[in-house]
């Protein structure tokens, strides 16, 4: 298996919320906060041919961050041939690029780049592995880490285990799925073929726990799962579920009955615990779990991973999608997205039950969510194969109840390949609003904005509107300021890291004018939450930090 990563940052620094990478937070939910105005349409604001590849096989998802300090976020890209660096660095406003790792010679690199500042100084250094599959003799398995400044090599441990070198193999699923996550360890969290977990040091690479568990491990999740005020370590190792502390000690495990992809952490009952989600492809079902509980509360039929194409056929190959999780109906409880390449579903949180069923072909990457319209509901990204050799790679935009609005495929350029991972959501020209970037298979980076880019987001007169908190952090209570322009309806609502919305203050019509309102938060938990404002067409969000 290629190299999945788990990144917790160090005591001194946090990861900034602007730094929206592959299934977009530390539970794996696929949800971005954040919104934009994608209700019609997309265009592209540029399109190239990644400079240090080969022009095919591409597996990993775009990351983005600011990397060179100009408040706008930049798009970091993984390569694939042993030819190459790892990695090359593009300003997100414009793709000019910026570096590229220097290394080559060290197996081709499938894993989507990880990101954390290991150094204190604001900007992500870059966290990256090896397969063995391309290398005569083979390297088997490095994991490295760079500079975010330049791309220089920090360092790089070869994995051993036992008296051998563990092996990488070529195409597994969502081994290239790294993760950010909050936290005070400083420890990188790695799986390899041999289905052994490690835990290195992030800052050189040491050695800090070994752990071994089945065979074909899937990328990590980390959150609270069992209530017990610390997070803990979710991974799916073959046909079972684990559950284990920091320090690499399984509390928990249970077998699910068939192999799943990536597990989403959620909270559907609105206690201290987190709910695990896995969809098993090879049986089709979407399981929730409590942990510590065998049987899953939410046990529902979405259909085999199958789709229409079969890109081994041509020399390629396709993972299975990860579930998306966030409230997508309006009632406060997650719920769950999943396609099986054919079709798309939805998973009603609160009953368990089909939502709804939309037939669509021709679907590869796991969903990504985020409010893409600046309405009160999320959307769905989800990445794709094009209709004809006319074009090269797709992005499909969905409506909360599946409806499909539109679909953007790039030009030909001679091949008709897909876009086999995720979309990354992130805002690289500082405008407050999201783009979409994505990697296709023929090695091409694109980045999509709304038609009018900037100009089109700045009809909205921002300055009418406003949304401001007397304290932050708070304990108890805090004053949220807030303005509208026009008179329409509007609401003010406080939703927890996973997207599940935790507390309404308003929702009604108000007129143009100035309100307050005071937030009291006696019955939340101490943490991280967002407070969003919408009304009408605008939408706008800010981080808010409880502490008792």
């Amino acid at each position: 298996m290629i190299f999945m990563t788990l990144i917790l940052s160090l005591s001194k620094t946090t990861v900034p919320s602007g730094w929206p990478m592959l299934r977009a937070n530390e539970q794996r939910t696929g949800y971005v906060q954040g919104y934009s105005h994608f209700s019609d349409s997309a265009i592209k604001k540029w399109d190239l041919l990644i400079q240090n590849s080969e022009g095919d096989v591409i597996y990993s998802s775009p990351v983005s961050a600011d990397f060179n300090g100009d408040t706008k976020n930049d798009i970091l890209v993984g390569s694939c041939s042993p030819s190459f660096p790892t990695a090359d660095l593009y300003r997100g406003y414009d793709g000019t690029f910026i570096w590229a790792t220097p290394d080559t010679e060290m197996g081709p690199y499938f894993c989507t780049p990880a990101l954390m500042d290991i150094n204190g100084d604001g900007k992500p250094e870059v966290f990256e592995s090896t397969c063995d599959s391309l290398m005569t003799p083979s390297v088997k398995g490095y994991f490295k880490a760079y500079d975010g400044n330049n791309g220089a090599l920090l360092w790089e441990k070869r994995i051993v285990y036992g008296d051998s070198l563990s092996a990488f193999s070529l195409y597994t699923k969502d081994c290239c799925a790294p993760l950010v996550i909050e936290g005070d360890s400083g420890t990188v969290i790695t799986g390899d073929e041999a289905g052994v977990l490690w835990a290195f040091n992030a800052t050189n690479g040491n050695v800090r726990w070994v752990d071994t568990l089945p065979i074909n491990l899937q990328p990590p999740s980390r959150g609270d799962v069992d209530g017990d005020g610390n997070k803990e370590i979710v991974v799916v190792g073959g046909a079972s579920l684990y559950v284990l502390n920091d320090a690499g000690n399984i509390k928990w495990s249970t077998a699910i009955g068939d192999t799943a992809t990536t597990p989403a952490l959620s909270n559907f009952d609105a206690d201290t615990a987190l709910e695990i989600v896995v969809y098993c492809y090879g049986t089709g079902k979407i399981k929730v779990f409590n942990s510590g509980n065998s049987t899953p509360f939410i046990d529902v039929t979405v259909g085999i991973f199958a789709p229409d194409y079969f890109p081994e056929s041509s020399g390629h190959d396709y993972w299975q999608p990860s579930p998306g999780v966030v409230d997508m109906t309006g009632d406060g409880i997650p719920d769950i997205i999943i396609h099986n390449g054919k079709n798309l579903y939805c998973v009603n949180g609160a009953t368990g039950t089909l939502e709804w069923n939309k037939a669509y072909a021709n679907l590869f990457g796991s969903p990504v969510l985020a409010n893409l319209n600046s309405d009160s509901c999320n959307e769905i990204i989800v990445t794709g194969y094009p209709p004809d050799t006319s074009h090269r790679s797709q992005v499909n935009y969905f409506e909360n109840n599946g409806d499909r609005k539109w679909t953007w495929n790039s030009e030909s350029n001679g091949y008709r390949d897909p876009i086999l991972n995720e979309a990354c959501l992130t805002d690289v020209d500082g405008d407050g609003d999201l783009e979409i970037a994505i990697v296709d298979y023929s090695c091409y980076c694109a980045l999509l904005d709304v038609p009018g880019g900037a100009v089109e987001e700045n009809k909205l007169v921002k300055t009418d509107y406003n949304l401001s908190l007397s304290q932050n952090p708070f304990s108890k209570s805090t004053i949220i300021s807030y303005s509208v322009g026009n008179s329409r309806d509007c609401s003010l609502r406080i939703y927890d890291l996973t997207g599940r919305c935790v507390k309404t203050i308003v929702n009604e019509q108000k007129p143009a004018g100035s309100y307050t309102t005071t937030l009291t938060a006696t019955e939340l938990k101490t943490g991280i939450y967002f407070v969003r404002l919408n009304a009408g067409n605008f939408s706008t969000t800010k981080k808010l930090i409880l502490m008792k």
